[in-house]
């Protein structure tokens, strides 16, 4: 394998370097990476792990640092500090000042504009790395076939590459990348090209391709939909950090910090005070309209200033008069707004000097100006670090 020493400029961490040991699962271990343009600190200390055959998302704003990240990853960017290990091997080091060249690092790479090769047919386009590895005849062939199979080209193997949609496209792009069977596949919004019915079919896709396949995807996305369909974790990132990592559910019903739980989902997150620290599980939130009982309370969080973090659909509006006594986090309310879609219906209701979006199947329907009850679910009312600005 080739190693590329870095050059005198590029700045060593001072930290020893970490080899995995044998028993180390990780495929991918990336350790206090950052990378600079200029002043901009685009990765600022990032560090993370993928399992063999996980499905990992990077989730973020644009700029957040998620794309820059992956390109480290692939070797197309040089960062100036941390280490990145693929399948065991070091591919970058600055305190050691490695870098392994991109085509030594065994991985293949999606990119949003999915750079399809017009001049080919689709055979071609999918060819075209394992013939740059020296594989011809009987073997190229094969294994050509068998990535065309598995995106569902096999019949399109002839056809110009121009004359695809753009759905096609995006499955010769990922057919391309499996062909050479690397240890880890890279894609950076391979998607966000495409018209929304569309995404949703090859969200399923691709999703049933990398189980099949027991795949290692790193997968970059601003999509939050998106993130939640396909990931077994996801990275939420913003200006360069990671805010949280976790399960798509522990990030929308349980996360820690008001970040995270604005940007996944749709949410209200209204500052409160917590008088004491939670006692077995459950606190007493102050919320402007009311004293609000809390049992969703991450560990680590004491006495102060925080979020708490109520979905809309979590939210039930019951009629006034009907409301079982001894029913906790029930508020006097009164319906502001409502617009209907169909299956849902979105209300804006007044709760004292707040409103607070809530969301009901239109099964139901109440009327601007209605009088009711708003009942929050203890367990779906979640003390999150930090205020809301």
């Amino acid at each position: 394998m080739m190693v590329q020493p870095l050059p005198p400029s590029a700045s060593a961490s001072g930290r020893p370097a970490a080899t995995p040991g044998a028993g180390d699962e990780a495929l991918l271990r990336i350790s206090h990476l950052k990378k600079r343009y200029g002043a901009w600190l685009a990765v600022d200390d990032v560090s993370f792990s993928v399992a063999a055959g996980e499905f990992f998302t990077m989730l973020g704003p644009s700029g957040c640092g998620k794309t820059s990240t992956l390109r480290c990853i692939a070797g197309l960017e040089m960062p100036f500090e941390g280490e990145i290990v693929i399948d065991r091997k070091l591919v970058y080091s600055a305190a050691q000042r490695i870098q392994v060249p991109a085509n030594h690092r065994d991985i293949a790479m999606v990119f949003q504009s999915y750079a399809i090769w017009p001049h080919m047919s689709v055979f071609g386009n999918v060819a075209f790395p394992l013939e740059a590895r020296g594989v011809r005849g009987a073997e190229l062939k094969s294994r050509v076939g068998a990535a065309l199979e598995t995106v569902g080209l096999a019949a399109m193997a002839d056809r110009p590459a121009p004359m695809l949609s753009g759905g096609q496209q995006q499955r010769v792009a990922l057919a391309r990348a499996i062909v050479a069977n690397a240890k880890l596949l890279l894609l950076d919004e391979p998607l966000s090209n495409l018209d929304a019915a569309l995404r949703i079919q090859m969200r399923a896709e691709l999703r049933n391709i990398q189980r099949r396949l027991g795949a290692t995807m790193i997968y970059v996305t601003h999509d939050q939909e998106e993130a939640m369909s396909l990931s077994d974790r996801i990275a939420v990132m913003r200006n360069g950090k990671i805010v949280e990592i976790g399960a798509p559910q522990d990030l929308y019903h349980r996360p820690r910090s008001v970040f995270t739980a604005q940007f996944v989902g749709q949410s209200e997150v209204l500052p409160c005070d917590l008088p004491a620290a939670p006692a077995g599980g459950r606190v007493e939130a102050r919320a402007p309209f009311g004293v609000v009982m809390c049992t969703g309370v991450p560990q680590g969080i004491g006495p102060g200033r925080h979020g708490l973090l109520v979905r809309p659909e979590h939210i039930q509006i019951l009629p006034r008069g009907s409301v079982p006594e001894g029913l906790p986090n029930r508020f006097p309310a009164r319906i502001e707004s409502r617009s209907f879609s169909g299956r849902l219906i979105d209300y804006h209701a007044a709760v004292g000097a707040s409103s607070l979006a809530v969301q009901t199947l239109s099964t139901s329907e109440w009327e601007v100006g209605a009088p009711v009850v708003l009942h929050m679910p203890p367990a779906h009312c979640i003390v999150v670090e930090g205020s809301p600005g």
